[in-house]
């Protein structure tokens, strides 16, 4: 009897998880896109992508950043779609050795993000 009540809590609890993983709300982060070349118009393979909440929204210099994803784009220079669950303001990072650094604000929602990285030499 003891077996059976554990496995119908267990049917109970992967419910619970697997509606409340599933379930998009208002403050829900869904972005994907492709990084390329502002010379070459080429596609970036292995771009770093960083996806943080900041706070201190005074202005973009000033983010206090909790980095919350770490990506990188495929060799088609394609990432995402990346998913956060959190309510609050959103960064989006791309990096690149060789290549400026470049950040941008993103609020809840879904976004295609096409980033253009700046070469440094």
């Amino acid at each position: 009897m003891k077996t059976k009540q554990i496995f119908i809590l267990l049917i109970i609890i992967s419910c619970v998880v697997t509606i409340g993983c599933s379930a998009e709300t208002s403050s829900d982060l869904f972005v994907q896109g492709t990084v390329t070349s502002a010379v070459t118009g080429d596609s970036i393979a292995e771009a770093n992508i960083d996806i943080s909440e900041y706070q201190n929204c005074g202005g973009f210099e000033d983010w206090d950043c909790i980095q919350l994803v770490a990506s990188y784009t495929d060799s088609n220079g394609h990432y995402g779609p990346i998913h956060v669950i959190l309510d609050g303001n959103f960064a989006i990072t791309a990096s690149k050795e060789g290549f400026l650094t470049k950040s941008a604000s993103l609020s809840p929602g879904r976004h295609t993000i096409n980033i253009v990285l700046i070469p440094t030499n």
